[in-house]
């Protein structure tokens, strides 16, 4: 197991601007053979297996079946004291000999409903003509623009679900030492590119690096420690001073719409929707939802 330390960056361009940013560490869990915490605190219950990756992405991976090539990551925040909060969690199927990551499934799970959406993505394969060109960050990273998919579930009742999502997760995560995990809101009728969030980290190569956030000493503790419950802190506080700035809500229009028109927008071939007619940059997304788990947040 990995963990990967670092900056969530959240920035808004219309119809207002406004910028915040919190510290954040994740953990690359080996979901192939996952360490004994992981079922040991019910966090497997939250997530896909292994096993549930790998059938999502049977029709488009080589050796889908195969342990012995191919194993199955989860880039997402530990739970911690029995609170988990993981607006979005990344899969990776990576091949064990070359590291190369395959393929992608993202989870979005919004807040405070808990309504999750999953999809597959593949940031490189990508039409380039279509969406940009890669280029080379100042750490030697390669990176696409990444994969264009629905806006496919109500995140924010701050946003509407005119717009669509591009995602980007950068390569080979268990041997760099630096992460990136991007999703813009694009194509928007109005705002066109107006919302940015990254998750941009280092890999923690302290002593502490087989650490949870909460059991790796008062120092890790006070820096890391309670991170679910910090991260909803954050999430609520920057929604109360949208409000104050005026920002409009939007009512969580129910997940039966919401299917509705992402496959309205699959369908129309304007020049809005164009780029999602091969969804993930050639492989089919393979939408599914999870519905909220009680009252009173289901939609």
């Amino acid at each position: 197991m990995l963990f990967f330390d670092g900056i969530v960056t959240h920035y808004r361009k219309k119809p207002m601007k406004r910028r915040f940013v919190y510290p954040l560490r994740m953990a690359l869990v080996n979901l192939s053979e996952p360490p004994l915490w992981w079922t040991r605190t019910g966090q497997n219950k939250l997530h896909l297996t292994a096993k549930e990756v790998l059938e999502r992405c049977e029709e488009d991976v080589v050796d889908v079946t195969d342990d012995d090539k191919l194993e199955v990551r989860l880039l997402t925040s530990p739970m911690s004291f029995g609170y988990h909060q993981n607006p979005i969690s990344v899969y990776y199927v990576i091949d064990k000999v070359t590291k190369e990551v395959l393929m992608n499934v993202t989870e979005v799970t919004n807040t405070p409903w808990g309504e999750t959406v999953r999809m597959n993505f593949n940031s490189k394969n990508v039409n380039n003509n279509r969406v940009g060109s890669s280029k080379v960050t100042k750490t030697g990273m390669t990176e696409v623009p990444g994969a264009y998919v629905p806006k496919a579930l109500h995140v924010s009742p701050f946003m509407d679900m005119k717009s669509n999502w591009r995602i980007f997760a950068s390569d080979m995560p268990t041997k760099n030492k630096q992460l990136k995990l991007t999703v813009d809101c694009v194509e928007h009728p109005e705002y066109g590119d107006f919302f940015h969030a990254s998750f941009v980290a280092k890999r923690d190569d302290s002593e502490t690096r087989l650490c949870r956030n909460d059991y790796g000493g008062i120092r890790l503790l006070y820096r890391r420690g309670l991170s679910p419950h910090r991260v909803a802190f954050w999430i609520y506080h920057q929604a109360i001073l949208l409000l104050r700035m005026g920002a409009t809500f939007y009512s969580p229009p129910g997940l039966s719409n919401v299917k509705r028109d992402m496959l309205d927008k699959k369908l129309t071939k304007n020049s809005n929707s164009s780029k999602l007619a091969t969804i993930g940059g050639g492989c089919p997304a393979r939408v599914n939802w999870e519905e909220a788990k009680s009252w009173p947040w289901k939609t």
